[in-house]
């Protein structure tokens, strides 16, 4: 998980996308979530959900790769 938080953060990086982690919660033992935007236009947000706190970061990472690449970002415009 390491390896992929390091590369998924070092690709938005190269794009010029500053991710910053918004929240963390952890109401519940086990049960992780986290919400990651960016600093310059926090319209591009998404949420990570996962069993610890590397899991869920992988998770919210992966989807707004999901979400650049399928210009969900962008649907309502």
């Amino acid at each position: 998980m390491e390896d992929s938080i390091t590369c998924y953060q070092q690709k938005l990086s190269d794009l010029s996308f500053n991710i910053e982690e918004g929240s963390w919660l952890n109401q519940m033992p086990h049960v992780w979530l986290v919400h990651i935007r960016d600093r310059d236009c926090t319209l591009y947000f998404t949420n990570g959900k996962g069993v610890s706190k590397k899991a869920v970061l992988v998770s919210a990472l992966g989807k707004y790769f999901e979400r650049l690449s399928t210009n969900y970002f962008l649907a309502d415009f």
